[in-house]
């Protein structure tokens, strides 16, 4: 039995870098292990990932509050042979 494709939208945490990217793995307390793929920080809720931003930037005494902000994204994913 093949595994079903999805697509789905989500909403990531893009920081205004130059140029822009989405948080992901960067944010992990741990290294990366060899050829583990980089994931982005998703959520399923504007709320959630406001809440995320927000509690980064109090932790950060707002030093990320203005580079950080909610993004809507694609999350797509397809079975391959």
């Amino acid at each position: 039995m093949k595994p079903k494709p999805w697509d789905r939208k989500l909403w990531g945490v893009q920081c205004d870098t130059k140029p822009p990217m989405l948080i992901g793995s960067l944010w992990s307390e741990r290294p990366a292990i060899n050829d583990e793929p980089t994931r982005p920080l998703l959520f399923c809720t504007r709320t959630k990932c406001r809440e995320w931003i927000a509690s980064q930037a109090a932790a950060r005494c707002g030093y990320w509050a203005h580079q950080l902000r909610a993004v809507r994204v694609r999350e797509r994913v397809e079975v391959i042979e």
